[in-house]
């Protein structure tokens, strides 16, 4: 399947407003196959909002923190009397602001615990203090994530706050908590604190192993909606050769040479598995082939256990085979060339069209190098939907990945 090759634009209207090949739509296409496209609920770590929710005290509120001085505490709402300062809930994340000044908030802490290899971004947002700032410190306090909860946190370190206003960003400690608080000093002597709600991290499944080819610099952005494949071959290539590729030159080079021999021609300017697998050898990546499974999971092991051998990633076509994403690598509860009694608990991702587009319908495209548990990727990996040739095309209600067959 071309990806994007359902789509066909009708009149100038249509042209505007549906992107190509690899744009994922915002409603999934109807697929000859029995299984129907659910909704697609994973929550984005990455989370903002334009605006807070109303500034309204809700003394209800669950306390998941633990107390401080004076007897606030982190995770709950705190006392109407306390200088305005109240806890809101908002689609399902808590967000804490102070009124009448100074405004902050925070983003990017889930009420769940996050996965354990799952990357984080906290961030706070602030509103005019109505009086000079004369500093501003980031605390950051930690603590074991023990039976479901907190234990009593302990501060790790305190800084001058960044510039760009990011609690953490990346991979935090599997197990742990992690509170934030934002000091400020106002005027000569005034201050003020602002604590953010528990981010929890979960601990992994043990016993535990972990393989992943990807490293800083082999990401790839398409250069086009439509260049999925070209930009995952070209990730690919950066990971076997050591190189940072990510030109537009390159995934010309790529797609051009998919185009010529993918299994079933047409206009659009996206790719099958066909064409995939020539441009991966053709492009020094090495021998692949391209594999049809029939569920996620089983196409996810083969896929992981190639990964394993070979030391070379995988590509998975996703979202009905309408996009391409790169598998870097994997976790297992044990080193599947050590025991054949291993279980696949994840995979590593990369989606091309990240940040292009971010986690449309909740996956489409996630950051780099994105952990993803066996469960989600049941929501993502749907059988293959080829619209050129429907009745003939091999592909046809698959899930289909092109991995590494050879040294």
């Amino acid at each position: 399947m071309r990806v994007w090759r359902g789509f066909r634009v009708v009149g100038l209207l249509a042209a505007a407003l549906v992107a190509a090949d690899c744009a994922v739509p915002a409603i999934a296409p109807q697929s000859p196959v029995s299984a129907a496209p659910g909704p697609m609920a994973a929550r984005p770590m990455l989370a903002s909002y334009s605006e807070p929710a109303p500034l309204v005290p809700d003394p209800a509120g669950p306390d998941r923190g633990q107390p401080r001085e004076g007897g606030h505490a982190a995770g709950g709402p705190r006392a109407a009397s306390d200088q305005g300062r109240v806890a809101v809930a908002s689609f399902g994340q808590t967000t804490w602001s102070v009124v009448p000044w100074p405004l902050v908030t925070f983003s990017g802490i889930p009420e769940d615990p996050v996965p354990f290899d799952q990357p984080v971004l906290v961030t706070w947002a602030e509103g005019p203090t109505g009086t000079a700032l004369a500093s501003r410190t980031l605390i950051t306090e930690e603590a074991p994530f023990v039976g479901g909860a907190c234990a009593p946190f302990v501060r790790v370190s305190a800084m001058p706050a960044p510039v760009d206003h990011v609690a953490a960003t990346g991979r935090l400690n599997a197990g742990r908590c992690y509170r934030y608080t934002v000091h400020m000093v106002l005027g000569e002597s005034e201050t003020h604190d602002q604590v953010s709600p528990p981010l929890w991290v979960a601990a992994p499944p043990e016993p535990f192993f972990r393989f992943d080819l990807y490293r800083d610099g082999v990401y790839a952005p398409q250069q086009t909606w439509t260049w999925c494949t070209a930009a995952s071959v070209q990730m690919m290539a950066n990971m076997v050769q050591g190189q940072q590729d990510a030109s537009y030159a390159g995934q010309l080079a790529i797609i051009g040479f998919e185009h010529a021999r993918d299994r079933y021609s047409s206009s659009i300017a996206g790719s099958d598995p066909q064409g995939m697998v020539a441009a991966l050898s053709a492009f020094g990546v090495g021998s692949y082939r391209w594999s049809r499974n029939r569920s996620s999971d089983d196409a996810l092991r083969e896929a992981a256990l190639a990964i394993r051998t070979l030391k070379r990633p995988a590509a998975l076509f996703v979202n009905w085979g309408s996009h391409a994403w790169v598998m870097s690598g994997f976790t297992a509860t044990v080193d599947p060339l050590v025991s054949d009694d291993w279980q696949l608990t994840g995979v590593y991702v990369e989606g091309p069209l990240y940040p292009r587009q971010v986690l449309k319908r909740g996956f489409y495209d996630p950051p780099p190098d994105q952990w993803y548990s066996i469960e989600t990727m049941r929501k993502v990996m749907l059988p293959y939907w080829e619209t050129i040739a429907p009745s003939t095309s091999v592909w046809q209600g698959a899930i289909v990945t092109t991995i590494p067959d050879a040294p």
